[in-house]
């Protein structure tokens, strides 16, 4: 007669689920590529213009367009984006084309919580091309606008391809805005041509851009003089400053950087800018 073992047998511990919540991202950040201008007249906060580039001041310069640019793998919701856009074949990787608008980004609006000085010092300025400048933020012609108030923000080098560019001081700078934010992210269009909305996963990078977009082989002069759109002149000397030696390329790898677009290879003088405001009364 077979005998069956009395022995104890150790019961299985059920497994614990992992609330979702403690993977979820707490952060994200707004990357601003291309010609972008950072006003630094309120300490407590920084405007953010885009100069109007879609008719430049010189016939030789490639016209330049805002998108914002997300990995269209993220993407919750999309609202007011027209099917009639003359490059909606864009949006399937991703680039939305901005009309003159403003920009609101979740996250991005508070007031007092900035943190922005190792920013203002990695950041060339527009008044070091030339001293006139001052910008007045309600005259400026500018195809985007945003306001930022809270988060980290930081001027990095945009992606160096190798070790001569990593030297060189002649090269773009990507300012990043890092912001404490665990939730579906929301980027909303306010415009005369239609409000529109992208609705994006927590911890996606949202680019705002302003780019020679689709480029134009046949145009070969500085992208400068367009940062002329803001000041009451429309123009502005053409002797963009180098960027900071100390400055380090952009951490991490960032979807936008992956399409190969013009700013791969651009210079000081299609990167981010710094400015002053313009003083009541002038000046």
């Amino acid at each position: 007669m077979s005998v069956i073992s009395e022995e104890p047998v150790n019961p299985v511990e059920p497994e614990i689920p992992i609330p979702a919540e403690i993977d979820a991202p707490s952060s994200f950040d707004v990357l601003f590529v291309g010609l972008v201008c950072f006003l630094n007249g309120d300490p407590k906060r920084r405007t953010v213009l885009l100069p109007n580039g879609t008719v430049p001041p010189n016939e030789d310069i490639e016209p330049h367009f805002p998108y914002v640019i997300v990995d269209p793998e993220t993407i919750v919701d999309r609202q007011g984006w027209d099917a009639a856009d003359p490059v909606q074949e864009f949006t399937d990787i991703g680039m939305f084309r901005l009309p003159k608008c403003t920009l609101h980004i979740s996250g991005t609006e508070g007031r007092g919580s900035l943190e922005a000085a190792d920013h203002d010092t990695e950041l060339p300025s527009l008044a070091d091309a030339d001293p006139k400048v001052r910008i007045d933020e309600g005259k400026a012609d500018a195809i985007a606008r945003m306001t930022i108030g809270n988060g980290t923000l930081r001027a990095f080098r945009r992606p160096n391809r190798d070790d001569e560019e990593a030297a060189s001081t002649d090269v773009a700078i990507v300012s990043v805005l890092s912001v404490d934010y665990d939730g579906e992210i929301e980027v909303r269009v306010a415009s005369d041509a239609g409000n529109r909305l992208l609705r994006l996963k927590p911890g996606t990078d949202v680019a705002i851009v302003n780019l020679a977009v689709p480029p134009d082989t046949t145009k070969s002069a500085s992208h400068f003089p367009i940062y002329g759109a803001l000041t009451d002149t429309r123009t502005i000397a053409n002797k963009p400053a180098r960027v900071s030696a100390s400055a380090r390329s952009i951490p991490g790898d960032r979807y936008v950087f992956s399409l190969g677009l013009p700013i791969n290879d651009g210079t000081s003088a299609c990167g981010n800018q710094g400015c002053c405001v313009k003083k009541t009364g002038g000046g």
